[in-house]
C-alpha cells in the first residue's frame, strides 16, 4: 500500500514556492484581489491554473468550487454529457445517480455511491461507462504541456472502472473548441505512477511524454473507445471469426 507523503515547501527562484505538485507564484502588484485588493498569487495544481489572494483572512481564489460542491459538479457533468451528445449524436449519454441496492424492493431511493458519472447507450445497448474529470482554466494545449495532469478516484472506483475498461473523460471546462479528451482507466492504471492523496484517493500522474497516447483527442479513436465492450454485450462472449 502506498503511504501518504509529507508535503514540504520548496522555494524555486525568487517568486515561486512548490508544495508537492502545487506551485504558487507571486504576480506583479498591478494584479490585485477583486474582494480585498490585496496582492494575488498564480497557482498551478491538479485543479488547473487560477489566482489566489495572499491575504489569508480573505482567501479568495478564482477557481470555481466544483471539486467539492456536489450540486455544482452535477451541472458540469450534464454539460459534458451534452457536449458528448453533440459530438457523437448516435450515442445516448445518461447521467448516473446514487441509489440503494434494494430500491426495487422498497421503492425508496436512498443515498449511495456511484462508481461512474455517465452510461453510454447505443441502440438500447449499454456499451460503456464514463467517469468525468473536470479540468478548469486549461486549454487543450495547456493540458498536454502542463506539468500537472492527473486522474483521481477512490480506490474501489478505480479498480471497478479499470476492470470493465471504463473511460475517463477529461472535460476542459474553459476550452472554447475541443473540450473533450478521453482515457481508458485500465491504461491509466497500467502506465501512470500513482500515489495516495490527502483524502485517501488514488492519484495517477499522466507523464507528459505519454500523455497524447493516454488522453485521446482524435474523435474517431474516441468513438472506437465508446464501442470497447459492445461486442461482448451483443454476442454474450461468443467468438466471431
Amino acid at each position: 500500500m502506498t503511504e501518504k507523503k509529507e508535503l514540504t515547501e520548496k522555494k524555486i527562484g525568487t517568486q515561486q514556492i512548490q508544495t508537492g505538485h502545487r506551485i504558487e507564484e507571486a504576480l506583479p502588484k498591478v494584479y490585485e484581489c477583486p474582494v480585498c485588493s490585496a496582492p494575488v498569487n498564480q497557482v498551478v495544481d491538479k485543479r488547473g491554473i487560477y489566482w489566489k489572494c495572499q491575504n489569508k483572512k480573505c482567501a479568495w481564489d478564482s477557481a470555481r468550487p466544483f471539486d467539492w460542491d456536489k450540486d455544482s459538479r452535477k451541472k458540469y457533468v450534464l454539460e459534458c454529457a451534452k457536449t458528448l451528445k453533440f459530438i457523437f449524436p448516435r450515442f445516448n449519454f445518461v447521467s448516473n445517480f446514487p441509489y440503494s441496492p434494494d430500491m426495487a424492493l422498497t421503492g425508496e431511493i436512498k443515498a449511495g455511491r456511484t462508481q461512474y458519472d455517465l452510461s453510454v447507450f447505443f441502440f438500447g445497448n449499454k456499451c460503456q461507462k464514463i467517469r468525468i474529470e473536470l479540468n478548469q482554466n486549461l486549454t487543450k494545449e495547456q493540458f498536454y504541456n502542463s506539468n500537472f495532469c492527473y486522474v483521481i478516484g477512490m480506490p474501489e472506483t478505480v479498480k471497478y472502472m479499470a476492470k470493465i475498461k471504463g473511460l475517463v473523460c477529461h472535460y476542459l471546462v474553459d476550452e472554447k473548441k475541443e473540450k473533450i479528451l478521453v482515457s481508458r482507466m485500465d491504461k491509466v492504471v497500467k502506465h501512470c505512477p500513482m500515489e495516495i492523496d490527502n483524502f485517501g484517493n488514488n492519484q495517477y500522474f499522466i507523464p507528459k511524454e505519454i500523455r497524447p497516447l493516454i488522453a485521446i483527442s482524435d474523435l474517431s479513436e474516441i468513438r472506437d473507445m465508446l464501442f470497447t465492450n459492445l461486442h461482448k454485450i451483443i454476442y454474450k462472449g461468443i467468438e466471431i471469426f
